[in-house]
């Protein structure tokens, strides 16, 4: 593989610009994300790929199922209160709701979802051959949407609160369904007026849930079209500079801000081809990889409800990377705020790494604000996530 690409990388920007500015907000199953996909689409064509796009059906908010699981829960609490078999409805309603939740956080289809309004997005993909005898495939992923601006998400007491606010609204809907079946058994009724504690914590997170779908889109220049630009830009690289031994996957994603829809897709329909022959396959998501403030970070062990950890093998060539270009040494960070691509990646069994640049406190830059602008890239930090790129994948392949 070729080096000296310094003065090739800063394409990525014309990318994040276009995405931006020119598009805009890219709202999940929304039109303007299938113009981001067009766009795609018609750039790798451009650059001499067959890229391909496919369509699927996704649930359009990110809020919904959290809304209607504690709305279930509420409706539990009005069972129990107002009916004379309240007890065992209530339990029924109340477990069934924090099972719901929980499939839900773990990218797993559940009854929930029946309620949940659909719409089209789509997934863009492409392959660069190997010089070679393909040994290992990888999958450079990014996705096309951006996401709403949430009133959980305008400070960091905010976001620092919201941590807390659905792991403690789900322990209450627990707690309460401990409540309803032990007064199957035994006459409660006394201390019923405690269950106005939790009802009313539960009717506070599921009106912050309701709040976000009345408010507008974001750029998303860091969140992602950076992420899209340093994807697009390694795949104009690797084309002129493919790898000896391993195959590449462009891979452009959509509705990850709703639940990774358009991974789970993507992932359902070639998890067969990425495993033919048995060789190891990887998979490289890049999520807000260029707000300012930002460091050059990947996500070691990134919790949601399920875990996406960076693979071993990959953490040690990253090291490597790192001790070889001082300017390149990625720093580890763990999180437990959000989720990307990743998680699902992980669901089906594939070695993962997230590139997810994060500040030195943690923090995410702009994320999911109105900030999240093309004024607010760093355009070194995404020309040297794109060379940690480069240097990662020639350390990968020279790898038997």
């Amino acid at each position: 593989m070729k080096t000296g690409a310094d003065s090739f990388f800063p394409k990525a920007m014309k990318h994040i610009k276009y995405l931006s500015e020119k598009i805009g907000p890219r709202g999940s199953t929304t039109p303007a994300e299938a113009k981001a996909a067009d766009y795609v689409k018609g750039y790798l064509e451009s650059i001499g790929f067959t890229p391909m796009i496919e369509s699927f059906a996704s649930v359009t908010s990110a809020w919904w199922p959290a809304s209607i699981g504690l709305g279930l829960a509420l409706l539990g609490a009005l069972l129990f209160w107002f009916l004379k078999a309240g007890s065992l409805l209530g339990l029924i309603t109340t477990l069934s709701a924090v099972a719901f939740i929980l499939l839900e956080f773990s990218f797993i289809t559940n009854p929930l979802r029946w309620f949940l309004p659909k719409g089209k997005s789509q997934n863009v993909w492409a392959i660069v051959p190997a010089n070679g005898e393909v040994k290992k495939r990888v999958i450079l992923n990014a996705h096309l949407d951006t996401h709403r601006t949430p009133l959980v998400f305008s400070s960091s007491l905010w976001l620092e609160l919201f941590k807390y606010l659905i792991p403690l609204g789900l322990l209450f809907m627990v707690l309460s369904s401990i409540f309803y079946g032990l007064n199957i058994f035994f006459d409660l009724s006394a201390y019923k007026n405690l269950l106005l504690i939790p009802t009313a914590f539960i009717f506070f997170v599921f009106l912050l849930t309701l709040q976000p779908d009345f408010t507008r889109y974001v750029e998303g220049a860091n969140d992602d079209a950076s992420g899209v630009g340093v994807v697009l830009s390694m795949a104009e690289y690797l084309k002129m500079n493919p790898l000896n031994n391993t195959q590449v996957w462009v891979v452009l994603t959509g509705c990850e801000e709703v639940g990774s829809y358009g991974a789970d897709a993507f992932l359902k329909k070639h998890k067969n081809k990425l495993n033919t022959d048995n060789l190891p396959v990887y998979w490289f998501t890049y999520d807000s990889v260029g707000g300012k403030g930002g460091e050059l970070t990947y996500i070691d062990k990134h919790t949601f409800l399920t875990i996406a950890e960076t693979c071993p093998d990959l953490v040690s060539l990253l090291n490597k990377v790192g001790e070889e270009n001082l300017e390149l040494k990625a720093i580890p960070k763990s999180s437990r705020s959000g989720y990307t691509d990743s998680h699902v990646a992980v669901k089906h069994g594939f070695k993962t790494v997230t590139f997810l640049h994060q500040t030195k406190e943690g923090k995410l830059p702009f994320w999911h604000r109105q900030s999240d602008n093309l004024k607010n890239i760093d355009s070194d930090l995404v020309e040297r996530t794109e060379k940690l790129t480069m240097k990662l994948l020639e350390e990968l392949d020279t790898v038997n």
